[in-house]
């Protein structure tokens, strides 16, 4: 019967659609086509009610065929048919046939859409995107919440074996749900334009592989060999990975030793899952954000400071001997060197620059850090830094032609939303699971502070000296190290490190 009932539909759908066309071609041919005039609506028409702007959408589409109305009335209905048919004990062809027509009707409607500008007026059909927009818009803040509320009470509960699937796809999906909110649904015209990107800025993207390639030799070259021997930290660090690959640390909302994020082990853990169970293996991880850390650097400097004095940076981080060493020791300290600068080039073009698309990826850049090293934490007071730094120069700013205050600091404002949202969605599995173990988070802090460790009140009683005067002491050595401090101990570079 059901079957009966999708074919009357479709030879009934047919027949409309036959009709609306030849009445449709009729209508043309019997009067030249014009635009519609839109309705009269007073000037202030953005801040009237929304009615108004409904009855011009209304008075617009009554004055032509309706041959769009129909189409996606045939539509709907064969789709609802042929469903129907399709969730029944008995699934007859007819409902196949009607639930694929129904599909076809409706997705040519849609490929033909761009059609409806000629019969709502420009304003109408603005409206009509901005409201799709709005509810799209609301629906992916909707998930996001959601997530929140889910990942906030599941993450703290999973054990360090549990490899959290279902809790890591909806991490995922909060993230790719802030992206669309922010940046839109991708449309026809996104590959055009990422390749007309990438063409005009060939010049600068050719120049970034050649300083990846110069940071990527020194950094993978004999990786296992030097360092000629691996510290005892180094080794806890691979020893943590292989774990992973056992299924002892599987789950990357948690930690492994020192309150380290759990997530940079399982990572290590690929890498000699893939390329071997050696020590460069266990050290790839820190050479490949070593490399990654001369391009951001370059990046930076050429975006404040132009070509030449970026080469120069890189030329400088590329060789320099702390940098190189770091880069091949498997503790991940080189994940600093890599976050902060681009956290720094993606502050300035969402602050600075006013664009939420750079800001947005400023605060996923910092949720993100977060994973992979202890140090990283400090990117969160820099970002607090740079917002005040905005602030600032936005009221240096405010003279007579530059726009006025309050919509500059509204914009600003508006960017640090983003930063936040991608800071705190991004990070949130992490936050959940240290909000509800500190120990652990402060684990690492604890043990390398001058205060919780003890260390000021021993050197007070070593030196006899004040505290202020102790301090002093540090901050000096700690300016100082990269240019006071030879290699010793265990850090002796040989090739292809540089030496002193």
């Amino acid at each position: 019967m059901l079957g009966i009932l999708a074919n009357l539909i479709i030879i009934l759908g047919t027949i409309l659609v036959l009709a609306a066309v030849v009445l449709d071609r009729l209508a043309l041919r019997s009067r030249p086509f014009s635009q519609p005039a839109a309705p009269t609506i007073p000037s202030s028409s953005p801040n009237q009610p929304v009615r108004w702007r409904l009855q011009a959408i209304e008075v617009s589409l009554t004055e032509r065929p309706l041959l769009p109305g129909i189409i996606l009335g045939t539509g709907l209905a064969l789709l609802i048919a042929g469903q129907f048919g399709l969730t029944s004990s008995v699934v007859e062809r007819g409902a196949y046939l009607a639930w694929l027509v129904g599909l076809v009707l409706i997705v040519g409607l849609y490929s033909e859409a761009s059609r409806l500008t000629t019969f709502l007026p420009r304003y109408s059909i603005s409206f009509i995107q901005k409201a799709a927009s709005d509810r799209l818009r609301y629906g992916l803040w909707g998930l996001i919440a959601i997530s929140t509320v889910l990942l906030w009470q599941a993450t703290p509960d999973r054990d360090p074996d549990d490899r959290s699937t279902d809790l890591v796809i909806v991490w995922l999906l909060s993230i790719l749900a802030l992206i669309i909110s922010a940046t839109g649904l991708p449309s026809r015209q996104t590959p055009r334009n990422a390749l007309a990107w990438l063409q005009s800025h060939r010049i600068d993207l050719t120049l970034l592989a050649i300083v990846g390639i110069a940071a990527f030799i020194p950094r993978f070259y004999r990786l296992s060999s030097f360092p000629s021997r691996m510290s005892g930290d180094e080794g806890t660090f691979a020893i943590a990975a292989r774990r992973t690959l056992d299924g002892q640390l599987a789950n990357p909302f948690s930690s492994g030793p020192w309150g380290y994020p759990s997530l940079v082990f399982i990572v290590q853990g690929w890498f000699i899952d893939v390329f071997g169970d050696t020590v460069g293996s266990a050290r790839m991880l820190s050479a490949a954000l070593g490399m990654a850390s001369v391009v951001a650097s370059y990046a930076l400097v050429r975006y404040h400071f132009g070509v030449l004095p970026a080469a120069a940076a890189a030329a400088l981080t590329t060789t320099y001997n702390f940098h190189l060493y770091w880069s091949r020791d498997a503790q991940d300290a080189s994940a600093p060197m890599f976050f902060f600068p681009l956290a720094l080039l993606l502050l300035d073009k969402g602050l600075i620059g006013r664009d939420r698309r750079f800001a947005l990826s400023a605060g996923l850049v910092i949720a993100f850090a977060q994973f992979f090293h202890p140090a990283n934490r400090l990117i969160l007071v820099m970002a607090v830094a740079y917002v005040t730094y905005a602030a600032v120069l936005l009221w240096w700013n405010d003279r007579p032609g530059s726009g006025s205050l309050y919509s500059q600091i509204r914009q600003l404002a508006s960017n640090t939303a983003w930063i936040t949202s991608g800071a705190i969605v991004g990070h949130l599995p992490l936050i959940a699971y240290f909000w509800s173990n500190p120990d652990l988070f402060w684990s690492r802090t604890d043990e390398v502070s001058v205060f919780a460790s003890g260390w000021l009140e021993r050197e007070q009683l070593i030196t006899g000296d004040g505290s202020v005067t102790i301090m002093a002491r540090q901050l000096v050595n700690a300016i100082m190290l990269p240019f006071s401090t030879l290699p010793h101990g265990h850090f002796r570079p040989g090739a292809p490190l540089v030496g002193t």
